[in-house]
């Protein structure tokens, strides 16, 4: 849908997923076909019938992708609908002028095999540099101009005796400089930064109750400062409730 004064149009049917970049809509159909509809308005063209990848961001002339461990890039300039795979056996983020990513390698019997060891690289993949020898959990990973922001994992078969509540950054210009900004009361799960605020959000692990996943959201200053949990406004109960 898009809000065109003051009322509600439906843009595009039949979405799975949809982002923009530079004025431009990319739109993945219920039927898993990518399209572009060129400075968001007009038919869109087909660039992939077949795309089922997630994590999309666009930087430049590349479209960056992620499916399970694996990401890739797809020249959008190119004739070719073939995506390249960048990385392997890692989660990896995009952030603009690199690439960050964690070995996360799993066995066949699901245990873990990578360090999830925290490393940067350049946007072709190449150039791989170690940042922290600590398992970072790769969920939590987000930034800003200036910081990485992270949690540590704490799973007993990574042996990390790591406080799952603490809340990291490292500086993008200087890795080595690591501090702790900040302890929730319970464990973190995601960090999201939202530029211009001065703010990062943080969502808890999950509590199940009744089958219903419950998670609390906190809020501070980038620095970690002025901890609070969002007070988020109660929904109205429905007629099932």
């Amino acid at each position: 849908m898009e809000l065109v004064e003051g009322k509600w149009q439906t843009r595009v049917r039949n979405v799975s997923t949809f982002w923009h970049s530079c004025g431009d809509l990319f739109v993945v159909t219920a039927d898993w076909e990518l399209q572009l509809f060129d400075d968001g308005i007009g038919k869109p063209r087909t660039i992939m019938e077949d795309y089922d990848y997630y994590w999309n961001v666009v930087f430049g002339q590349y479209l960056y992708g992620a499916y399970s461990e694996t990401l890739t890039r797809l020249n959008l300039l190119s004739d070719s609908s073939t995506p390249e795979v960048i990385l392997e056996n890692m989660y990896a983020m995009v952030e603009g002028n690199h690439i960050y990513c964690v070995d996360t390698r799993y066995k066949d019997n699901g245990n873990a095999e990578g360090t999830f060891y925290l490393y940067r690289c350049d946007m072709n993949g190449e150039n791989q540099e170690l940042l922290l020898d600590k398992p970072v959990l790769p969920a939590s990973l987000n930034f800003d101009d200036e910081y990485i922001y992270f949690r540590l994992l704490t799973e007993q078969k990574l042996k990390n005796t790591e406080d799952s509540r603490d809340i990291y950054r490292m500086s993008k210009a200087d890795p080595t400089q690591i501090e702790k900004i900040a302890t929730l009361p319970e464990s973190a799960y995601q960090i999201f930064t939202v530029p211009g605020t001065g703010l990062l959000f943080v969502t808890t692990c999950s509590d199940q109750v009744n089958g219903v996943n419950y998670y609390e959201i906190y809020v501070m200053n980038t620095d970690g400062s002025n901890l609070r949990m969002l007070e988020l406004p109660q929904p109205s109960p429905t007629p099932y409730e």
